[in-house]
């Protein structure tokens, strides 16, 4: 967050009436820290022969409206303090939020009739955020048929406003730098992670989503997770097999499906040959003092 070192201004009148501030006239801090606003003030000693005494000082945000006090403002009467120190007055705002942004300013309410005093320009406020977590959607929602258009999209509450970056896979291929990302006539070859990088001055937040093309629809999946359907169990699993055409490129509907099972043969020679199928079974290692029997099939 930057620091403007402009200032200290002050507001005068030439009947003695004067307000100082003794601090940057533009302060910029991050969510959540703790302002400090100093200023320094003055008045005629009396006016047309009666003395002039100080009935209120206090501290308030620029609006359309009339003054008020911030300790009054429900939305920082918990969370400011006022301290003063003979003719200068100090403004704690602890917490700080974004709606905190605006400018402040010291006023001073006398006896006199009709008679206060703002200091003037007052002190500009902006309050930033790095940005939270991101999150990406997809458009259009539910299935989407191979060779249609898709488009990601990329969100954040930041402030100030975050730049936004599409890569694929290990972010060695930019995509876009605009919140949304269109991938028009998508295919399997476009499949795969897509990160989304949000970035300003305080920081930066990345959101992933796995984009695939199987079964004739496209499949998103959230970060961390498998990235396709797992048809065949994974025991006894063949090399290389490559599972509804994910790593070969090709759309499901041109893969064969692999099923496992068990085939067992009678032993017995005079029977019919017939056979049996069961459920796919963990293989036992045989023990070297095992016989092996062979199955002889007429």
């Amino acid at each position: 967050c930057l620091q403007f070192l402009i200032g200290p201004l002050s507001a005068q009148s030439d009947e003695g009436w004067n307000v100082r501030y003794n601090t940057k006239t533009e302060i910029c801090v991050n969510k959540g820290s703790t302002v400090i606003i100093w200023s320094s003030y003055d008045y005629p000693a009396e006016i047309n022969n009666v003395s002039t005494t100080v009935d209120k000082r206090f501290w308030f945000i620029e609006t359309e409206g009339e003054p008020v006090d911030l300790r009054e403002d429900p939305e920082y009467k918990d969370r400011v303090r006022n301290r003063r120190y003979e003719k200068k007055c100090r403004l704690e705002i602890s917490e700080v939020r974004e709606s905190d942004s605006g400018v402040y300013k010291f006023r001073l309410i006398t006896n006199h009739e009709n008679r206060s005093f703002t200091g003037e320009p007052g002190v500009r406020l902006t309050v930033e955020d790095a940005p939270q977590t991101a999150s990406v959607s997809l458009t259009p929602p539910g299935e989407i048929l191979e060779g249609s258009s898709v488009t990601l999209t990329c969100s954040i509450d930041a402030n100030p406003a975050a730049n936004f970056t599409w890569f694929k896979e290990n972010k060695d291929s930019l995509k876009s730098e605009e919140p949304t990302f269109t991938i028009s006539n998508f295919t399997a070859e476009d499949g795969g992670l897509y990160i989304c990088v949000a970035q300003n001055q305080l920081g930066q937040q990345n959101s992933t989503v796995q984009v695939w093309v199987g079964s004739g629809k496209l499949e998103t999946f959230p970060p961390w997770s498998l990235a396709g359907r797992q048809n065949c169990p994974l025991i006894d699993e063949p090399e290389g097999l490559e599972r509804d055409g994910l790593t070969s490129g090709r759309p499901a509907e041109d893969q064969v499906e692999i099923q496992h099972a068990t085939v067992t043969f009678t032993q017995r020679q005079e029977d019919p040959l017939y056979s049996t199928i069961d459920p796919v079974k963990a293989k036992r290692r045989r023990d070297s003092h095992e016989d092996k029997e062979d199955v002889v099939i007429q």
